[in-house]
């Protein structure tokens, strides 16, 4: 895209103004949107006008659907979608639209798909509720009642330019917050009254139905007592499209699905927020409830409670149990933060710069035919507990199996449980994407053999994947 007006040229991207109103229309493939921007002119003291369209891609991938008996997210062109995202809750209200760029352009390059974000935000941003340019997001207080436009432009501006990317944006509409409290909008939802969040849900789902690239995330940090304030939401939401996928995001240790269960028929995907040290425990606790796909929505977050090596362990574990993707998180990232050390210092952590090869592994591979082997029939020596559990996953046809260690360990593996005569034995390296031939493979596929990594990783960190391949 380009703006051509006096003060405020720009090629490749939306430098040099802000949207300060737009129109969107629906074309065959998604959304086309035209923004009226208002730049500096000479000296900054008077103003021009711009026009700029963002076009949709040629193949969306979106929007996404759920498909009965599939345990992953099936994309527009019915191919399986791996979830692959980051979690930068507050990236509508912290950045200017030039911040956006650049921290979408990043997260692009290092193979992300998927943010997740709030959609109004009560409480760490910086001029919480307000956005960088001083928008409110509603007129007067938290009356839900008085939408502001140029809130809700900027935040088109983010959904809109995540989709030229390629990327799914998670939105809360209604962030509850932890407790209930000053983090999130459960009391004021509870003022607003469930008239007033039902025309919200309608509102929000109107201001934003050009984009398929959406899937909305209710609840919040929280398992709310009064189901209603959210389910207003949902209803309004409903009442205009039914194409975009719901999500319930609840107290940490809960699932969406285990915890609102079946009579909640709005939930389409559910979810896991977990510990570092639980991930496999709550994944395998949702795969046995339901078919219905899940992914990893939060867990611990990198440079808080997490190293750049437990970031990668619970992305690997769960994929490898059954999850349809997972999402990582940054101290610094998911607040913007603005004090040192700041947002930009952090985008490139050991966590966000190795996960693209989590992605480019499993991409490689029928990923969603992968069966995680919670009995321990597979990887019979060498599981682990609690955080260092070595999470494998074997091919539903027997073709392949992963399997991934955070320690150097002696791993024992039922090689003949795959099919064909061989066995190609590689070791991958997950912070660089590359392979090593284990010693002796290939291997004669029968009985069990022992794995071992010989050493640390190419970031001197001793976590691996180990890739077996069934060969004639």
């Amino acid at each position: 895209s380009s703006m051509n007006a006096t003060g405020c040229t720009a090629s490749g991207g939306w430098s040099g103004g802000r949207a300060t109103s737009g129109s969107t229309t629906t074309g065959a493939v998604g959304a086309t949107t035209t923004y009226s921007l208002t730049c500096a002119g000479t000296g900054g003291s008077t103003s021009k006008s711009a026009t700029v369209t963002v076009a949709s891609g040629a193949a969306s991938r979106f929007p996404l659907r759920v498909e009965a008996g599939k345990r992953y997210l099936v994309d527009a062109q019915g191919r399986p979608f791996l979830m692959h995202g980051d979690t930068p809750w507050t990236l509508i209200t912290q950045l200017t639209e030039t911040e956006i760029d650049q921290y979408l352009e990043d997260r692009r390059v290092k193979g992300f798909n998927t943010i997740l974000i709030e959609l109004i935000e009560n409480l760490y941003s910086d001029n919480a509720p307000r956005n960088v340019y001083g928008d409110a997001p509603f007129a007067t207080g938290a009356d839900f009642a008085t939408r502001n436009e140029a809130y809700f432009s900027h935040a088109e501006y983010v959904i809109a330019r995540a989709r030229e990317k390629g990327m799914l944006v998670l939105v809360t509409p209604a962030y509850l917050g932890y407790n209930g409290g000053s983090q999130g909008w459960y009391q004021e939802m509870g003022q607003a009254g469930n008239t007033v969040l039902q025309d919200y849900g309608r509102y929000v789902a109107t201001r934003f139905q050009a984009y398929d690239n959406v899937l909305w995330v209710h609840g919040g940090d929280y398992n709310p007592p009064d189901r209603t304030r959210m389910r207003a939401i949902v209803n309004g939401i409903l009442e205009v499209e039914t194409t975009r996928l719901h999500t319930f995001h609840g107290a940490r240790g809960t699932a969406g699905l285990q915890w609102l269960g079946t009579s909640e028929t709005w939930l389409d995907v559910n979810n896991i927020y977990t510990s570092k040290d639980t991930v496999i425990a709550e994944a395998q606790g949702e795969y046995n409830r339901s078919t219905m796909p899940f992914f990893f929505i939060e867990g611990a977050y990198e440079n808080n409670t997490a190293t750049g090596t437990e970031t990668r362990q619970q992305a690997w574990q769960a994929v490898l149990s059954g999850a349809t993707g997972q999402l990582m998180g940054e101290d610094r990232i998911w607040r913007f933060a603005t004090a040192s050390p700041t947002w930009q210092s952090r985008l490139d952590t050991e966590g966000a710069s190795t996960l693209i090869h989590l992605r480019t592994l499993l991409e490689s591979y029928a990923w969603w035919t992968l069966v995680p082997d919670f009995a321990n029939a597979f990887l019979t020596g060498g599981m682990g507990s609690s955080a260092a559990r070595a999470p494998a996953a074997r091919a539903a046809d027997g073709s392949f199996a992963i399997i991934y260690t955070r320690d150097i360990r002696d791993l024992t593996v039922n090689i003949g449980l795959l099919t064909g005569s061989q066995v190609r034995a590689r070791w991958y390296d997950p912070t660089s994407g590359s392979f090593a031939t284990a010693s002796g493979s290939p291997f004669a596929a029968t009985g069990s053999r022992i794995f071992r990594p010989i050493g640390n990783n190419s970031r001197g960190k001793p976590d691996w994947v180990l890739v077996l391949d069934a060969l004639p």
